[in-house]
């Protein structure tokens, strides 16, 4: 098994920065412009909100205008949109089944000490 790390999410990257760089190809900016994450954040409440993709492609859509660009076509705003809120649900799944799994591992009981399990082991063996 590989323990290369080849996306963001398995890397266990923040949401915001992949965020920002979805929306700065199609805005024309460079991924790390200040202006992106403010629109990161506010795509990640929205989605953790519950909003759905439309929510996200009207929102990715007004966007444009606030740039000063052309409104998008229909596609581009909706492909926008669906990457936006794909990217967003990837981290808050991983982010929720790490902080389950925390959970879980803290309602284990403490495991006994490599010699006590030993011994008894031993004990068990016929």
């Amino acid at each position: 098994m590989t323990t290369h790390r080849g996306n963001w999410v398995e890397r266990n990257d923040p949401i915001e920065p992949e965020l920002a760089r979805v929306l700065a190809h199609p805005l024309g900016l460079p991924h790390d412009d200040a202006r992106l994450l403010e629109h990161a954040l506010t795509v990640r409440g929205l989605v953790e909100a519950g909003g759905n993709e439309v929510d996200v492609t009207k929102y990715a859509r007004r966007l444009f205008e606030s740039f000063g660009l052309p409104k998008p076509d229909a596609v581009v705003a909706r492909l926008l949109g669906l990457a936006l809120w794909h990217v967003t649900k990837a981290g808050l799944v991983r982010n929720n089944a790490q902080r389950r799994v925390e959970e879980l591992v803290r309602q284990l009981p403490p495991e006994a000490p490599l010699s006590e399990r030993l011994a008894a082991a031993i004990e068990r063996a016929p």
